[in-house]
């Protein structure tokens, strides 16, 4: 593996990869750095906060700043594709039957079964809030288009 570009952006940094992993152990570790440093910049910001003294604007900024790297970290931790989570999903399964391509297997068999799951209650929803439902429904079409245009582009 060997990183092709680095952004950064509101939302925290993300790196694009270039390569395969050679273990599950390689892919969770690389996986797990993102969370790891929202929660220790998160951390560090609270004990320097502690340790140094701070008008009470400059500490609420402090402790919002702190807030929100936790939260990057726990959205990241979330295993939908191309957060970290997935890949520490991937690599768990990975470990489990020893072989990537029958880790993507299962956690696609798994979502599709989730999928059909939420159309009723897609459905409920959309009958009880109208207007949230429809919400629903737009971006699940919208995560579909995209990600069939993607694959028709990397083809």
């Amino acid at each position: 593996m060997r990183p092709v570009v680095i952004s950064l952006g509101w939302f925290g940094a993300a790196t694009r990869l270039e390569g395969h992993y050679a273990s599950a152990g390689e892919q969770a570790r690389v996986a797990i750095a993102g969370p790891t440093a929202s929660f220790t910049l998160a951390v560090s910001i609270l004990v320097s906060m502690r340790a140094l003294p701070m008008p009470l604007v400059e500490r609420e900024i402090a402790i919002m700043l702190a807030l929100y790297n936790v939260a990057v970290g726990v959205l990241n931790l979330i295993p939908v594709s191309p957060l970290d989570g997935y890949k520490l999903l991937v690599a768990l399964f990975w470990s489990m039957f020893g072989s990537e391509e029958a880790a993507r297997r299962l956690i696609r068999r798994i979502g599709l079964a989730l999928a059909v799951l939420e159309i009723p209650g897609a459905v409920f929803l959309t009958s009880e809030k109208p207007v949230l439902g429809l919400f629903v429904i737009t971006l699940a079409a919208a995560h579909f288009g995209q990600k069939r245009l993607l694959a028709h582009i990397h083809r």
